[in-house]
């Protein structure tokens, strides 16, 4: 019987979603920093994947380790925040990596990162895309030009 569940443990796993009032600072922080309302429901999808892979305690929950973003609020403001500025300039890249391993070379770098002596952020991609569920086309943003 458990190998009949194991199959659909991680889609049920992408779809558990974080607490109500998590989620609301989430979409707050959305609204705030993602401009472009069509591109919000994948920055949502997003930074709850991230919150998850992520799972830091009080003031690391999204992985942000700046002195300023010490709540709950404050880490996923910074963390749209940042997704939305790789975003921009992974639009603007010629030949570009798939958006999510770019954003991963930058947000949770696997090399020279000297705040991951475990390193923890080899992880990092892989479980950003398992929390996010969904077939592999969903994983990333349509590409646009955003100046036009």
């Amino acid at each position: 019987m458990l190998a009949a569940l194991l199959p659909s443990f991680p889609v049920f796993l992408a779809a558990a979603p974080l607490p109500d009032d998590e989620m609301r600072q989430v979409e707050d922080a959305i609204e705030e920093n993602i401009p472009e309302p069509a591109l919000r429901p994948y920055f949502t999808r997003l930074l709850v994947a991230i919150r998850k892979a992520e799972n830091g305690g009080p003031g690391r929950q999204f992985g942000v380790l700046h002195p300023k973003a010490k709540t709950y609020r404050q880490q996923a403001g910074w963390c749209s925040a940042i997704a939305w500025k790789r975003y921009e300039e992974w639009t603007e890249l010629q030949n570009a990596p798939p958006y999510l391993v770019y954003l991963a070379n930058r947000y949770a770098p696997t090399k020279n990162a000297t705040n991951d002596p475990l390193l923890l952020n080899l992880h990092w991609l892989k479980n950003v895309r398992a929390f996010m569920g969904g077939p592999k086309d969903t994983w990333e943003p349509p590409r646009q030009n955003l100046e036009s």
